[in-house]
């Protein structure tokens, strides 16, 4: 993947590019890591949105809930999961094969993540 840019023009130089490479560089060295710390921090931020979003006072439990869940499930388990479909199917270029593994895989982790989010936790007062 391209590294992005941000202001300064071609060369691929910018604050954007930068963090592009250092989370690149991050996801070679410790890639299980990476992928759980990153799932906290976008399972955190989607949840704060959300609560702003749906009004009333905002729950500070309830997104420190989601980013454990992002940290300790979502980033682990996706991690392990796409390890196993490149196992299964083999590295795939372009579109066509790409679909072909979101055809075939999918359906098959929704069971076990729609029934874990702590979105069900208690009301924290």
């Amino acid at each position: 993947m391209e590294a992005p840019s941000a202001g300064g023009g071609g060369g691929g130089g910018g604050v954007l590019a930068l963090a592009w490479r250092r989370y690149n560089g991050a996801l070679r060295r410790r890639p299980l890591r990476t992928k759980a710390l990153t799932s906290a921090a976008v399972a955190a931020a989607s949840d704060a949105l959300a609560q702003r979003l749906v009004g009333g006072p905002y729950r500070p439990r309830r997104t420190a809930l989601m980013a454990l869940f992002g940290l300790l499930w979502s980033g682990p388990s996706a991690h392990f999961w796409q390890a196993a479909v490149e196992r299964a199917f083999g590295p795939t270029r372009g579109l066509g094969g790409a679909l072909k593994k979101a055809r075939a895989c999918a359906p098959l982790p929704t069971p076990f993540a729609a029934g874990t989010p702590p979105t069900a936790a208690p009301k924290s007062p």
